[in-house]
């Protein structure tokens, strides 16, 4: 239903999420955060979503999680990602 993605920039020192979807548009939640404290989101409708970007930390764990949802938003499917056990 849906794949998570995580990007970064070596250049920029930044990192973000992304999940996306080939089910066509549909409205999608995604939620980057690190250490477990540091969280940003996006929610939106569309083919993909993403979250804003933040600072890479060295030695940081990041979790990316995204849901989607159906057309009458009558269910979601939750997506998990993690960097770190």
């Amino acid at each position: 239903m849906a794949t998570l993605h995580l990007f970064g920039s070596d250049h920029c020192g930044t990192i973000w999420g992304e999940i996306e979807t080939e089910r066509g548009e549909r409205r999608m939640t995604v939620a980057l955060t690190q250490n477990d404290d540091n969280s940003l989101a996006a929610d939106g409708v569309g083919k993909s979503v993403h979250t804003p970007m933040m600072l890479v930390r060295p030695g940081a764990c990041y979790e990316l999680r995204g849901s989607v949802f159906t057309v009458d938003e009558g269910h979601q499917w939750p997506k998990e990602y993690r960097t770190c056990p």
